[in-house]
């Protein structure tokens, strides 16, 4: 099974992309996760791939560790630190399509762009189960209380055709990039 360290801060932000990541790769492969303070810890050997997840802190990485994998997530919020830890990655992802752009025209020639998708068991779950359950559990109020204007029915017909915001769609596609990089 494929071998992976991960790397970012969920102290300071525990609802961090990190998180979501960890547990997107958790039943893919062998996941061994480290704090930015453990770094000195991290094994130089025994595993096929570290990566390091954005979380918004302006840490030093190992120069040893290879290969590497690194997310940027806030390409808007302090891009040259972005731009220094994607210029010590083997690979590089963004989770903005612009961002993926930005990092190209600054030298970054693997960065790519891999939009951010939603965990299926927090965000994927539909309104009443969400709320509790049963007609009278949505939005927590009731038959009156619930949405029934027509915008909201065509927002869920989208989302049945797969249309525009299925987050699903989205996470589906994000997920298979995943594991075809896994694969390689």
């Amino acid at each position: 099974m494929t071998k992976i360290a991960i790397i970012f801060d969920d102290r300071s932000r525990p609802e961090t992309t990190g998180v979501y990541c960890r547990r997107a790769l958790a039943p893919l492969a062998d996941v061994v996760f480290f704090h930015p303070d453990d770094l000195a810890t991290v094994p130089r050997a025994g595993f096929d791939l570290y990566l390091a997840i954005d979380d918004g802190h302006d840490y030093p990485l190992p120069p040893d560790l290879h290969p590497l994998v690194y997310y940027a997530i806030d390409t808007h919020i302090g891009f040259e630190r972005s731009v220094r830890r994607a210029g010590q990655a083997d690979c590089v992802f963004a989770a903005q399509k612009d961002g993926a752009l930005r990092l190209r025209r600054s030298g970054i020639e693997t960065a790519r762009w891999l939009p951010l998708a939603c965990d299926a068991e927090i965000h994927g779950r539909g309104d009443a189960e969400r709320a509790g359950g049963g007609d009278e559990g949505k939005r927590g109020k009731g038959e009156e209380g619930r949405r029934g204007d027509a915008e909201t029915r065509r927002r869920g017909e989208r989302r049945q055709r797969g249309g525009r915001g299925d987050g699903r769609k989205a996470q589906r596609r994000g997920g298979e990039r995943a594991r075809d990089l896994l694969r390689r």
